[in-house]
């Protein structure tokens, strides 16, 4: 298999995400237990209807989804693009024995071995969305499904704050600024991220993330359930749409369908990858101008900051956007992270840097490492 650069450099980033995990076999009963409520939940069955049924799982990851459907009787097809993820998928299977778990290596943007053969259930849980190409990815994936088959898809939901910082961090950043950013992250956050008391989205690895995997597609409730009907699907589990998204920090887009049909020949297209500046999903016309308020001086700071060559103050500013984004990431509204947004931003849009924070900590860091 060609691994292309942009393989590459995601094998590198999630290297940080999944090396612990990766390196640790035990499957956490707090884990189970969600993981085996979420796969119900979505695929519409209870956990002994599970028993038997075979289960594409991918973008597997080190294998822990994989294994929680293997506990509930299915069998198990796990494939995952990297060689990485598949070696941990192995040591995971030998570890608890899981007879009914099959592993490859596959890029899912080509079609499966026809030895791999169709599934009754496919899951595809949180990764779709750095796939160079979703859309070729659904449409491979649709015609693996038996009829009557259920698939289950758990994405990014654009919209969000989390978004909107995200693609001002991206704007800014070269692939090449990453290790500094590590480096530096003990800076901005030296006890944790604990202090957020918010562990499901505010994370070491959430960084790296968002910051750096090559792609990185968000998406809408609506347009992705139109191109499913095109594929021969109809909705299974609706997805329960928040209509303020702007106004909360993030939300997965989580659906359940069920295949009724072979695809038909004419598709629609698979609307993602949003630009979080253009607002036309804000109803609300006061939180609309704010917003926008807010994307004028992103674009003013990504500009003077794209301007120089200095790797360490465009990660000090990212790490203080992401800083921003944990301290505000409980609550709920568009007022008080959108007005603490537009502080940093203008600062640094009109040539204060100091409301960079440790910036002068990264400044002798980087010293003292050039001098050792």
């Amino acid at each position: 298999m060609m691994i292309s650069n942009q393989t590459s450099r995601m094998d590198v980033v999630y290297s940080d995400q999944f090396s612990e995990s990766a390196a640790d076999p035990s499957l956490p009963p707090g884990f189970v237990t969600f993981h085996r409520s979420n796969f119900c939940t979505y695929f519409g069955l209870t956990p002994d209807e599970f028993r038997g049924r075979s289960v594409l799982e991918t973008g597997a990851g080190p294998g822990k989804h994989a294994a929680v459907l293997c506990l509930l009787g299915a069998h198990v097809t796990a494939v995952d693009l990297l060689e990485s993820n598949v070696r941990a998928i192995e040591r995971l299977k030998t570890q608890h024995a899981f007879e009914h778990l099959v592993v490859r290596q596959a890029d899912l943007t080509q079609p499966l071995p026809d030895e791999l053969g169709r599934f009754d259930l496919i899951s595809s849980h949180n990764w779709l969305m750095h796939s160079e190409d979703p859309r070729r990815v659904l449409e491979l994936l649709a015609d693996r499904l038996n009829v009557g088959g259920r698939f289950y898809l758990s994405l990014y939901e654009a919209g969000t704050f989390r978004f909107f910082i995200t693609q001002v961090a991206r704007r800014v950043l070269a692939w090449e600024d990453r290790d500094v950013l590590k480096a530096l992250i003990p800076f901005h956050f030296p006890s944790g991220f604990l202090e957020f008391s918010n562990a499901g989205d505010i994370y070491f690895e959430n960084i790296l993330d968002d910051f750096f995997v090559p792609y990185i597609w968000t998406f809408r409730y609506e347009p992705l359930v139109r191109f499913f009907k095109g594929l021969g699907f109809s909705v299974l589990v609706p997805h329960a749409e928040d209509e303020a998204l702007y106004a909360i920090d993030n939300e997965a887009l989580k659906v359940g369908f069920i295949k009724t049909a072979e695809r038909s020949s004419g598709l629609g297209s698979l609307e993602c990858g949003f630009d979080e500046f253009a607002l036309t999903h804000v109803r609300d016309a006061q939180a609309r101008a704010l917003m926008a308020e807010s994307a004028e001086w992103a674009v003013r700071a990504i500009a003077v900051l794209r301007e120089g060559s200095d790797a360490s103050l465009r990660a000090a500013f990212c790490l203080g956007l992401y800083r921003l984004r944990g301290a505000c990431s409980r609550s709920r509204g568009v007022e008080e992270r959108h007005r603490a947004l537009q502080d940093y931003l203008r600062r640094v849009a009109t040539g204060d840097m100091s409301s960079i924070r440790a910036q002068a900590s990264s400044r002798q860091f980087f010293a003292q490492r050039a001098d050792a």
